[in-house]
């Protein structure tokens, strides 16, 4: 599985809507190795994931909840409205008010070998390219018709950045050469002089616009998502687990 994080602030019932309309669902945590890759990726911030109280089950439909990470005395259901589940960036979950909005982690299911994440949060053309590499690998690069098709077919009708830009033209991830293109009739046409970045319209057409500009974007995934194998090491992560976890739910290295 692949995870995604989206900085907006959301509550718990929004990043669940968020998730299943653009990925498959708020993340669930099936062992400790899940566990950790997935805090390495929040940089230090709390955020949902798809556990809460019904009682305790995953948002995604037959994800059993066998691992947990509870922190010390936790859940403890404060003032009783504590029913959707925060990590911090310690591994530690806590139970806390399902309408308090952090951010969050979607899923991608097994079945979803898409290497192309759209992200609908607005950012300029830079801070677009800085949040791909640092939870993907780079902005889209497009380099032949059917590419763009199947990238336009996931917008819902949206502009949004791709990885072009004017030095001159080239894709943000490096190799990848400029040789498939399809722009709109008349573009590029750097109007006023400051236009040096490209969206893609609706269309699937491509012009060029002001890199300050903010839009959505999508972001590139440079291996096959479905055969991705990930070493994680755990020690520089403490987990408390209570007796009555089974070690054959934890995966220990």
């Amino acid at each position: 599985e692949r995870y995604t994080l989206i900085e907006e602030l959301k509550t718990w019932t929004e990043a669940q809507q968020y998730c299943r309309e653009h990925h498959t669902d708020l993340v669930s945590i099936k062992n400790a190795s899940e566990n950790q890759e997935i805090v390495k990726k929040a940089q230090g911030k709390p955020f949902w994931i798809g556990l809460f109280n019904e009682p305790w089950k995953w948002s995604h439909q037959g994800d059993n909840y066998t691992f947990h990470s509870w922190g010390n005395g936790e859940p403890n259901n404060w003032g009783g409205g504590e029913k959707c589940v925060i990590m911090s960036k310690s591994c530690y979950w806590y139970d806390i008010s399902c309408n308090t909005q952090y951010p969050f982690f979607c899923c991608e299911g097994k079945d979803s070998c898409s290497r192309y994440t759209l992200i609908e949060e607005l950012k300029t053309w830079t801070e677009a390219q800085q949040y791909c590499r640092e939870h993907h690998t780079d902005l889209v690069s497009i380099k032949n018709a059917s590419e763009n098709q199947e990238i336009v077919k996931k917008v819902q009708g949206k502009p949004f950045w791709i990885g072009l830009f004017n030095e001159p033209w080239k894709w943000s991830h490096q190799g990848d050469n400029y040789t498939f293109q399809n722009w709109k009739p008349g573009d590029p046409n750097n109007d006023g002089g400051n236009q040096k970045c490209v969206n893609m319209l609706n269309s699937g057409k491509w012009i060029d616009y002001d890199c300050n500009s903010q839009l959505p974007f999508f972001c590139y995934d440079g291996k096959d998502p479905c055969s991705v194998c990930v070493l994680v090491q755990l020690s520089s992560c403490s987990l408390f687990v209570p007796q009555s976890v089974s070690r054959d739910h934890l995966i220990l290295p």
